[in-house]
């Protein structure tokens, strides 16, 4: 049994590994790095029985997007992703040399996301769906393989 525990364990510890990269490639494909912060906070939990990857709460936005209606998003997360956002730079002299009006362009971004929500990508659903059936395969085969080596055993 031990034996059956550590090989699940290992198992679901690459498939973690595969995973986490898998997030990171997606946000990367979908221009959806730009602090770093997402990718960067990914983690694995692995045990015998569960595979659990954590991260920055945002990663569930970015997936699942976010209802029209809500409460506005801070308005210093915005300004945080206006002076990190890759490819997007503020060139009017107007908002960029003064940080009041990069404050007052954050503001409307907030609002209207809080008015229009936002559409998410689905990452999280497509990447689980592409995975699921190789882990459950993989671990039916482990399983497989100690009730094969229970059996041979138990007949000798």
């Amino acid at each position: 049994m031990l034996k059956l525990n550590a090989d699940i364990e290992n198992l679901l510890s690459v498939y973690g590994d595969e995973i986490t990269q898998a997030i990171r490639t997606r946000l990367e494909k979908d221009n959806k790095v730009a602090t770093g912060k997402a990718a960067n906070t990914l983690i694995k939990k692995v045990t015998p029985n569960s595979l659990q990857i954590e991260g920055w709460k945002y990663i569930e936005v970015i997936s699942g997007g976010r209802e029209p209606g809500k409460e506005a998003p801070p308005i210093r997360k915005i300004i945080e992703w206006l002076d990190s956002k890759k490819g997007m730079p503020i060139t009017s002299d107007y908002y960029s040399t003064r940080p009041y009006r990069k404050g007052s362009l954050a503001f409307i971004i907030a609002r209207n996301i809080g008015e229009r929500g936002i559409k998410g990508n689905n990452m999280l659903t497509e990447i689980k769906n592409a995975f699921a059936p190789r882990i459950d395969q993989d671990i039916a085969d482990i399983i497989q393989q100690e009730i094969t080596r229970i059996a041979e055993e138990t007949n000798k």
